[in-house]
């Protein structure tokens, strides 16, 4: 089995519009938390610090910074934050927050509803100072903490916001929650993203193009990968956030990964199926080209 071609992007952007711009527009976020649930680690100022060279970045490849008018481009753009995180975070947080705000992009985070459910006057700060444009609402496995008290208070400062609310996790608890049948959720547009264990009976999602779960996602050792299913294999690394913009697959340099393909068309496998018990709860499409990349990784 040959390992992947390796593909180079051209820095002649007049020649069209780089890959990357198209599927990694937006940022995703995956940062770690210690055992009292502080973020941990130097991660934060260094990403606040890579915020305004990845804008440049950006405007210089899509032209914008030359005078040219694609300013639907400028669309959609945010820094997402994954990792479920507890309210008391966000003062930690606010320097990124601003960074985002300067270069023009969304902020949005993930909250963990039952510390957010004891951390009410922490949620209430986070919300009043208009800097989040959206939470995410990590969902519990169980339907009862939905319903009590502290977490009614804590949905309810969240439905009173202007902010763009979505929920992730276990479809059924909510559902069984009855939250959805109240009429300050009715009233709302929300976003559900539901996880569910993939079986013969459910099966999980087929092989179709990336474009959709691609963005460039920062992990908590700052390394830059295309999405969430790459995350730690070497070779779909693109960069560095400490690291120049101009050594990273963000400016030309070769990758195994070839951006474009898999944004349109997925990714072409070219072995038999490679056991990846890491990868649980991907597609399998993602779990097959996870492996492929692992098994053509250099040992550092």
């Amino acid at each position: 089995m040959r390992p992947p071609e390796q593909v180079g992007y051209s820095t002649d952007y007049g020649q069209g519009v780089h890959p990357l711009v198209e599927t990694c527009r937006a940022l995703a976020v995956v940062l770690e938390l210690d055992k009292n649930g502080q973020i941990s680690g130097p991660h934060l100022g260094s990403l606040a610090a890579f915020v305004p060279a990845f804008d440049a970045w950006f405007r210089h490849t899509c032209g914008l910074a030359d005078g040219h008018e694609r300013l639907h481009l400028l669309y959609q753009r945010e820094l997402a934050l994954a990792t479920a995180l507890p309210p008391r975070c966000w003062s930690a947080l606010r320097p990124l927050a601003q960074a985002c705000r300067e270069a023009g992009l969304g902020f949005s985070m993930t909250l963990d509803l039952e510390t957010s459910a004891a951390e009410l006057t922490a949620l209430a700060e986070l919300i009043s100072e208009g800097m989040v444009r959206g939470i995410c609402i990590a969902l519990p496995s169980s339907s009862a903490l939905l319903v009590s008290e502290p977490a009614q208070q804590a949905l309810t400062l969240l439905a009173d916001s202007p902010l763009a609310l979505s929920f992730t996790g276990p479809l059924r608890p909510l559902l069984d929650s009855g939250l959805l049948d109240r009429a300050a959720w009715n009233a709302r547009h929300i976003a559900i993203d539901p996880v569910r264990p993939s079986s013969a009976a459910n099966p999980a999602l087929q092989h179709n193009p990336c474009w959709r779960r691609m963005r460039l996602v920062v992990d908590p050792r700052g390394d830059l990968y295309p999405c969430f299913g790459l995350l730690g294999v070497p070779s779909a690394r693109l960069g560095h956030i400490c690291a120049p913009l101009s050594s990273s697959v963000l400016s030309g340099r070769s990758s195994a990964l070839h951006l474009r393909q898999l944004a349109t068309a997925g990714p072409t496998l070219r072995g038999p199926s490679l056991p990846d018990p890491q990868a649980a709860g991907m597609p399998p499409i993602c779990v097959q080209h996870r492996a492929e990349l692992q098994s053509f990784a250099p040992s550092n």
